[in-house]
């Protein structure tokens, strides 16, 4: 297929990128159905009702480019929405030629992959557009990108431009329609791209299919989990988007100055309100708390990370569910996800990433498969779900109806007591040692038997914590593993319970940890790794919690089942 350029804002780079090729009948953003486009991409701008807070005018204006897929004279096409990931910025025509032919999965980067969807679903016969989201795109496509500074996804300013987005293609592309107003339409993106999905999915009934990948559920959770501060991504997001050249709005550049600078905050109550305000309203969590909300009918693919230590598999889980109210919806996870390897290199601070894969399904594949299936209605393709799939490991995933909670079977054998006042402190840690080799291991009752079980969901404390030595302690919980004589941390995932939590008082209410998949072998000893730091939530100097200590006592139940298998390469 013959790509063309319209150049209408990209400058003589970008021009070259495109071969050179342009046309004089460039209408950016007054096109009138299918018969004046004549080119296969072209760069619009796009018009959002909602208002510009750094110029102070009322509307913002949305770049984006337009992929017109291959089609006969007057033959509509579905639609997907495509927004990028934070700091970084739409999928342009310089993207399609530099990545032509199209690369392969395996561990490359989930978000890399699901921004080349683009082209994947353009070639396959949907339109597609790509935005800059506000405030990113700075200089990336030889332009300005979107106007304003970016709000940390706010229904306010991000959602709404989306919504201007897929109104604009309403109005000017050869659409499949279902009704009057209501286009065949589906939405891809990960990370801050899976965000605005959600958002949009809450508030616009006009969305049919949407695959929200590696984001959130609870904003504020993922960047506090139970108030505790990830000292580590909180000042990393905000290098990732002074990288990129991004203009971040007022309130997000005061919180991102707060968190770069300021090495002793541990809670999220210490930051100051404008930072705690920004993360509390922009999530599904909102939503679904808010009395009479019902979300509007849509059918969702949730694609997640078991070792993301961002977004983990609960904030997944968390969006599944609620989605399921609404709709079709499925959850793959897989091994790939957010890192912080390039910013911290403790031996715990992140792992190696792994495939796009749930056993033998592809999560990339089964993105198109959706599309296909709920977009074009085309028979049940392979590579998705019949509704759960949970990664165990590069190669196998669980095949689950849900995801698993706490001890599903109620078996006693798979649940871990703590003694009464355990003593956790700084010097069971994993920023100076291996991952385990100082945490306190309390393992299950007996060994696994046989090698027929997974361990796959989210694990349940019930705990009481009470400080030892300071006014407040904090335990780092997370999932380990005895295997052949040695001990591993499982996804490299903690959660941080502190001793004024309400649930961890005299009266223990349950407490999730972090959901976690492994294929459990024969004589393997499953139970629960107590740190007094961790990295993933220290400052760069590992100071922050270098005379913490606690005491901790209680259970933890494990989600130990018995689940058919999908094998990649058998």
């Amino acid at each position: 297929m013959k790509k063309i350029c319209l150049t209408p804002i990209l400058l003589s780079a970008l021009l070259q990128a495109c071969g050179g090729t342009s046309s004089s009948n460039t209408q950016p953003a007054g096109l009138t159905g299918s018969q004046q486009i004549e080119a296969t991409s072209m760069d619009v701008m796009i018009s959002s009702p909602a208002p510009n807070i750094a110029d102070g005018t009322d509307t913002n204006i949305v770049t984006a480019t337009v992929y017109i897929p291959a089609h006969a004279q007057g033959q509509p096409y579905p639609l997907v929405i495509h927004g990028h990931g934070w700091g970084g910025d739409r999928y342009s025509q310089a993207d399609v030629d530099a990545n032509d032919p199209e690369p392969g999965t395996s561990t490359t980067s989930m978000f890399s992959l699901i921004d080349q969807r683009v082209e994947v679903l353009w070639n396959a016969g949907y339109a597609v557009v790509s935005f800059d989201q506000r405030g990113f795109g700075r200089g990336d496509d030889g332009d300005n990108g979107t106007s304003d500074g970016a709000h940390a996804m706010d229904p306010r300013y991000e959602v709404q431009d989306a919504i201007a987005v897929l109104d604009w293609a309403v109005a000017n592309l050869d659409l499949v329609m279902d009704g009057p107003g209501d286009p065949r339409v589906g939405s891809i993106g990960g990370s801050y791209g899976g965000g605005y999905q959600l958002l949009m999915a809450a508030v616009d009934a006009r969305l049919d299919a949407i695959t929200p990948s590696g984001t959130w559920y609870d904003f504020a959770q993922s960047l506090s989990p139970n108030r505790v501060i990830k000292k580590g991504y909180s000042a990393g997001l905000c290098v990732l988007a002074q990288t990129d050249g991004a203009q971040l709005s007022e309130e997000v550049q005061g919180s991102c100055d707060e968190a770069v600078t300021d090495q002793t905050t541990r809670f999220q109550e210490e930051l100051t309100q404008r930072t705690q305000d920004i993360f509390l309203d922009h999530g599904m969590n909102v939503y679904e708390e808010t009395p009479g909300f019902v979300l509007p009918p849509v059918d969702a693919l949730v694609i997640q990370g078991n070792r993301d230590i961002l977004f983990n598999l609960n904030q997944a889980a968390d969006n599944f569910a609620f989605l399921s109210t609404a709709g079709d919806a499925r959850l793959i996870t897989q091994e790939n996800g957010h890192s912080l390897a390039q910013l911290r290199f403790g031996p715990g601070s992140q792992g190696a990433l792994g495939n796009n894969t749930c056993g033998a399904l592809d999560t990339m594949a089964a993105i198109k498969s959706w599309f296909d299936q709920k977009l074009k209605g085309l028979p049940v393709s392979t590579g998705l779900p019949a509704r759960v799939c949970i990664s165990l490991d590069d190669n196998r995933g669980a095949l689950l109806n849900e995801v698993p909670i706490g001890n599903p079977g109620g078996n006693p054998a798979f649940r871990a007591t703590i003694a009464d006042a355990t003593l956790v402190q700084a010097t069971q840690h994993n920023n100076t040692a291996s991952e385990t080799g100082e945490a306190v291991f309390v393992p299950i009752g007996a060994p696994i038997s046989g090698d027929g079980f997974s361990l796959a969901g989210i694990p349940i404390a019930n705990v009481t914590i009470d400080p030892a030595l300071v006014v407040e302690g904090v335990v780092f919980m997370g999932t380990g593993i005895q295997r052949g004589g040695s001990t591993f941390l499982v996804d490299q995932q903690v959660v941080p319970v502190r001793s004024s939590d309400e649930r961890a008082g005299a009266t223990p209410e349950p407490i999730r940890l972090v959901g976690i998949g492994e294929k459990l072998e024969d004589g393997d000893v499953v139970g629960v790794l107590l740190y007094g730091q961790f990295d993933q939530f220290e400052n760069e100097a590992r100071t922050l919690y270098a005379s913490n200590a606690a005491n901790i006592s209680g259970t933890v139940d494990f989600p130990i089942v018995e689940a058919a298998i999908s094998t990649l390469n058998p």
